[in-house]
């Protein structure tokens, strides 16, 4: 008779355990779920950073470019004073310069 009460016992134990092994388990696993969750979120925030770092680089370049053949423009148009073509091709390349100025000062 006490054989049987230890066993029951026991056996009982071993489920309780068994079902404290499954619910740690998946403690874990959502665990790891919200830690994947937040990595991608950081992934994505990193991301995104990288991006508009890159596309500010590259307004940064093009506007030293212009402001590049605007000097050039300039050197052309004193050997040629008379130069209409030039001198609206000066304006149209710094109007957009300026529009890339206001894009580049709205990054900050």
């Amino acid at each position: 008779m006490i054989q049987k009460v230890l066993s029951i016992i026991l056996i009982v134990f071993s489920f309780l355990a068994g079902a404290w092994a499954i619910n740690d388990r998946f403690a874990t696993l959502s665990y790891v779920k919200e830690s994947d969750a937040a990595t991608e979120m950081k992934l994505v925030k990193t991301l995104e950073t990288f991006q508009k770092s890159s596309e500010r680089k590259d307004l940064q370049n093009r506007y030293v470019f212009l402001t590049d053949q605007i000097m050039t423009m300039k050197i052309l148009l004193r050997k040629n004073p008379g130069d209409v073509d030039l001198k609206q091709d000066i304006k149209d390349v710094d109007a957009e310069r300026s529009k890339i100025k206001q894009i580049l000062d709205s990054f900050k």
